[in-house]
This record gives structure tokens, C-alpha cells and sequence, in this order.
């Protein structure tokens, strides 16, 4: 049976494209990752699958095309960085609203529709965002997948703050949804960032435009599971921010 739950006459709903970012042996992460774009109660998706360095994707893809109701547009670039596959992915959207998901992360089944719905209903605002559950993960294996988790830990959404988004990432990449117009205007992620290009972008996009909050939690991330893993990765974060402060400033 198809994923989709709308089955409803949706021409006149506003399209939404989803970018998923993608490289490697994560293919098995991939696919659960469309699935639950694929059991969204919003029909009118597109999908935009930007593969990064590899083709593992594609097999995957192609699985999925007659279970997924949704146009799954894929592009397998050279080894390019995740700023460069966003990128890409932006500039081959055709929605109306635009929404990023990382492999390795997915959306609750009512996601888009809160959120399209919501940003339908305020012209006023450029983008709209829910809360998202933190999951802590530890991979055994990518091939076949194999993994444990860890406690959900609820992020609720928090009242949009210019002030606070110049001091804290708070608001997760998968969580918020926006006007292509931000693209338009701003453009993508800055090539030089490897890490937090994310906030740099919120902080380009909400210099003048304002997002407001959707009070559900819509969405999940993974975070690592295993302790060290995680101390080496919120090192890592902790050395860009600096670079993204400079890049904000």
C-alpha cells in the first residue's frame, strides 16, 4: 500500500520540497529516512536526494519509487562537502516551501502538515518550525543496519528570538520549514562552513524575516550513543564556533 495518507484532491495545496543530504554506506539509513517522508499526511511532496561522492543511493531509490508515492528527484554529485550537496539540493526544488532531512534523521508522520499548514496561515512570517526528539543512537552496524537507542529526550520548540539565534543554534535543520523566497534572496549554505552551516544560514535568513514556533514536536535527530563518541563531536562543534561566529559577524 502507498505511504501517503492524503489521498484527498491536493493540486491547490502549496508543493513541498524536502532535501536530503547523503553519502556512503548509508544507504539502509536513507531509505528509512524516505519512508517517513512517505507516510506524511501531506500528499503534495516532492523529494530531492543529493548523494555526495558515492551512488549507493540509487538502488535504494529505486526500491522505494513504487511504495513512495512521492517524486523521489535523485543526483549523485563528485565529492563535493554537505554545503555543496545542500546546496544542490536547494537549487533543484520546485516547492513552495522548502524543508531540509538529513539521512539519518526523520520526520513524525504529521509534519508537513503542520507545518504547511501553519506557514499558509501566517503570510506574515517566512518560516515556521516544530520541536524535535533527541535520540541518542549507537550504530553497530551501517550494512546491514543494525542499532540501539537510547532514552528520547523532547526538544519543545522555544518562542523565535533573533537575539537568541545570534548566541545558539536552537533550532534543528530538520524542524523548520520555509519560503523558497529565503533561498532566493540569501542563497545557500556558505561553502566554507563543514560544520553549523546550518546556523549560518538561519542567521542570514532571519536577519529581517521572522519564523514562529508550531507547538508540536514534528520531527527526530540522532545523536550518538556512546559517550566518547559524543565528546568528540561536540569538540569538533565547539572549534567551529568561532569560524560560524566570524561568518555571522
Amino acid at each position: 500500500m502507498p505511504l501517503v495518507a492524503n489521498l484527498a484532491d491536493t493540486s491547490s495545496e502549496p508543493l513541498v520540497s524536502i532535501i536530503v543530504r547523503t553519502c556512503g554506506n548509508r544507504q539502509h539509513l536513507l531509505r528509512e529516512c524516505l519512508l517517513s517522508i512517505g507516510a506524511q499526511d501531506y500528499a503534495r511532496i516532492e523529494i530531492n536526494v543529493v548523494e555526495d561522492g558515492t551512488t549507493n543511493a540509487q538502488p535504494v531509490i529505486d526500491s522505494l519509487r513504487s511504495i513512495v508515492r512521492i517524486p523521489i528527484n535523485y543526483r549523485s554529485i563528485p565529492k563535493s562537502g554537505r554545503c555543496v550537496a545542500g546546496n544542490v539540493g536547494l537549487e533543484m526544488s520546485n516547492g513552495d516551501y522548502l524543508n531540509f532531512l538529513d539521512d539519518d534523521d526523520q520526520f513524525l508522520p504529521n509534519h508537513v502538515l503542520l507545518l504547511a499548514t501553519a506557514l499558509s496561515a501566517t503570510p506574515e512570517v517566512d518560516a515556521v518550525y516544530g520541536g524535535a526528539l533527541e535520540v541518542p543512537t549507537k550504530f553497530l552496524s551501517l550494512d546491514p543496519l543494525q542499532y540501539t537507542e537510547g532514552p528520547r529526550k523532547p526538544c519543545p520548540p522555544v518562542d523565535f528570538s533573533r537575539a537568541r539565534l545570534w548566541y545558539e543554534n536552537f533550532l534543528p535543520i530538520q524542524s523548520i520549514m520555509f519560503r523558497r523566497e529565503l533561498f532566493e534572496r540569501y542563497g545557500g549554505f556558505d561553502l566554507e562552513l563543514d560544520m553549523l552551516e546550518d546556523w549560518n544560514l538561519w542567521n542570514r535568513y532571519f536577519t529581517t524575516s521572522q519564523a514562529r514556533r508550531v507547538d508540536a514536536v514534528t520531527s527526530f535527530f540522532r545523536m550518538p550513543g556512546d559517550p566518547e563518541e559524543r565528546r568528540l563531536r561536540s569538540a569538533a562543534h565547539d572549534r567551529y564556533i568561532p569560524i560560524a561566529a566570524r561568518k555571522r559577524d
